[in-house]
């Protein structure tokens, strides 16, 4: 999956789609992938312009827009995505300045050791104020599981910026869902 200037490329997540739909002419990225925990289709897609993005969600009125507030492309290999993670997190109300407080403060837990398998992580905040996504490209199912599964020190030093990440005043919501490409 290529990701443009994200200055000019609006994001389009639908989740909860019962069927993949034909891709678009001016698409820039169109992607469907399907969950692991409960079947469903998730559609994810770039645009060109916010009239391109517009024009499409009028269409599908259960999709939400996002902008691309960071991405980092681990790895320079060619290797396809075996699985998608989607991690969101959920705030109360709309408030952009919080919603990019958190996501910065999730940036600053960034280190320089790269986690095996991940190929990509991009990261997103709804145009409405209330939501961030993390749309992550990994190699496969189990190298993000066994990153996920790998034991933790009590002495981790990155413990306590975790938690004051799940604590965050308004933060309603915190999970991460597998998705494979269809």
């Amino acid at each position: 999956m290529t990701y443009p200037d994200p200055t000019l490329a609006k994001h389009i997540l639908i989740e909860r789609s019962t069927t993949p739909a034909p891709v678009p002419p001016d698409a820039l990225a169109y992607t469907h992938l399907v969950g692991e925990r409960d079947g469903t289709v998730l559609h994810y897609s770039q645009w060109p312009d916010e009239g391109s993005a517009a024009a499409f969600a009028r269409a599908r009125p259960e999709a939400r827009a996002f902008t691309l507030y960071r991405s980092s492309q681990i790895s320079a290999t060619t290797t396809p995505t075996g699985c998608a993670v989607l991690a969101r997190a959920v705030f109360d109300s709309p408030d952009p300045d919080r919603q990019r407080a958190w996501m910065d403060a999730l940036l600053s837990l960034e280190t320089d050791d790269p986690m095996p398998g991940l190929l990509a992580a991009h990261f997103h905040l709804s145009e409405d104020g209330t939501e961030i996504i993390n749309y992550a490209a990994w190699t496969s199912r189990e190298a993000h599981r066994a990153v996920m599964e790998a034991p933790s020190t009590d002495d981790d030093p990155l413990a306590a910026e975790w938690e004051r990440l799940y604590t965050w005043p308004g933060l309603i919501q915190a999970e991460a869902q597998r998705f494979h490409p269809l």
